[in-house]
């Protein structure tokens, strides 16, 4: 029944009148990926739609000892990424398992060629020191194969039940931001990418 739900069908097989609710988020590190994105999410990630952005007042920084970056304020400084339009609540829910208890969700207003675009975006929870710089060219030469290989192993161990479990609160979630919330339950997926 769930699945039929998530194909816009009842449990009858009709056809469900309402529209499905998704997301917006801003990608600044490995999401930026598509390689990525798709080990994560299959391929509905290909089915988002992605749009150039900066996000003013940020940097991107990196702490010694990790390959990801972390979105930091910084009041001159903007930070290139991407708007991803489109995610389902299940999406929503493996990035908030991939990204782990040691993020929240909050809110963020990059600029887009269409002018500012409300997104949701993965922050640290706790003051983080990043004083090395992180590009995704640095990341993809250095890091991603063997980040993919973990990320698969990892992804293959998130239960059906797992992602419905997350993927509750993004049903009850506006598609852009209204403030913060915590991330999910389970263990983070960065520890493992390490």
């Amino acid at each position: 029944m769930e699945a039929r739900s998530r194909i816009g069908l009842s449990s009858q097989g009709e056809a469900n009148q309402q529209i499905p609710r998704t997301h917006t988020f801003f990608f600044y590190g490995t999401l930026l990926d598509a390689d990525l994105r798709r080990a994560l999410c299959g391929p509905a990630a290909d089915g988002w739609d992605l749009v150039p952005a900066e996000l003013p007042g940020h940097r991107r920084g990196r702490s010694p000892g990790r390959t990801y970056p972390y979105l930091l304020p910084a009041p001159e400084s903007r930070v290139p990424g991407l708007v991803a339009d489109g995610l389902s609540p299940e999406a929503a829910a493996i990035l908030t398992l991939y990204e782990g208890r040691g993020y929240r969700v909050a809110a963020v207003v990059p600029d887009t060629s269409a002018g500012p675009r409300p997104c949701w975006v993965f922050l640290p929870r706790r003051t983080v020191v990043a004083p090395l710089p992180w590009t995704l060219e640095g990341w993809r030469e250095a890091h991603k194969a063997a980040a993919l290989k973990r990320l698969r192993a990892w992804r293959s161990g998130v239960s059906d039940g797992d992602i419905a479990r997350a993927a509750a609160p993004w049903r009850e979630r506006p598609p852009w931001p209204e403030g913060e919330w915590p991330c999910g339950p389970r263990q983070s997926m960065r520890a493992k990418v390490d």
